[in-house]
C-alpha cells in the first residue's frame, strides 16, 4: 500500500469513505465529488496505479463488479443511462493513481450534463447524503 494513496486509506478504514460494498479483494465507494447522484467508484483493495499493472483476471473481476454496481444503480436510482469509465495516466484524465472504475448514472444527456474534471462543476454533497445513497445502492446490490 502506498503511504499517501487516499483510496488505500479509505479501503483500510483510515480515512472516511461511503463504502457501498467490500468483498475482501475489491471495494465500492461513493465518489466524494460526484458528477451526478450515485457516482460510484470500484477499485481493487491492493494498490495498483492503473489497470495496466493488474492481471487480466483481476481486471475482469473489477469490471464484472462495476457491471453489478451499474445494475444496482439502474434498479435503485433509475437513471436514463450509465457511464462506466476508467482512466489510465494523467493524460487520460486519471487524478487518483490507484486503479478504479467510475460508474456514473446519467439523468440527462451528456450534452446537457457533460462529465467535468474533479473540483470543477461537481455536485456539492454531504457525508450524510453520500451514506444514504451508498445504502440504497448496497441494498440493490443484494438483489442483482
Amino acid at each position: 500500500m502506498q503511504e499517501r494513496c487516499v483510496f488505500c486509506r479509505i479501503s483500510a478504514g483510515e480515512e472516511w469513505g461511503a463504502i457501498v460494498w467490500d468483498d475482501g479483494e475489491r471495494f465500492v465507494f461513493m465518489d466524494r465529488y460526484p458528477v451526478t447522484v450515485g457516482h460510484t467508484l470500484v477499485a481493487p483493495k491492493s494498490h495498483r496505479n492503473d489497470v495496466l499493472e493488474m492481471t487480466e483476471d483481476d481486471v475482469g473481476k473489477l469490471f464484472s463488479l462495476a457491471a453489478r454496481v451499474a445494475r444496482a444503480i439502474k434498479t435503485s436510482l433509475n437513471p436514463a443511462g450509465i457511464n462506466i469509465l476508467q482512466n489510465n495516466g494523467a493524460a487520460a484524465g486519471q487524478v487518483i493513481f490507484h486503479a478504479h472504475v467510475h460508474v456514473i448514472p446519467r439523468y440527462q444527456s451528456p450534452v446537457d450534463n457533460p462529465i467535468k474534471t474533479p473540483g470543477k462543476n461537481r455536485l456539492k454533497v454531504t457525508e450524510g447524503e453520500l451514506l444514504e445513497t451508498a445504502s440504497v445502492i448496497r441494498e440493490a446490490m443484494r438483489g442483482v
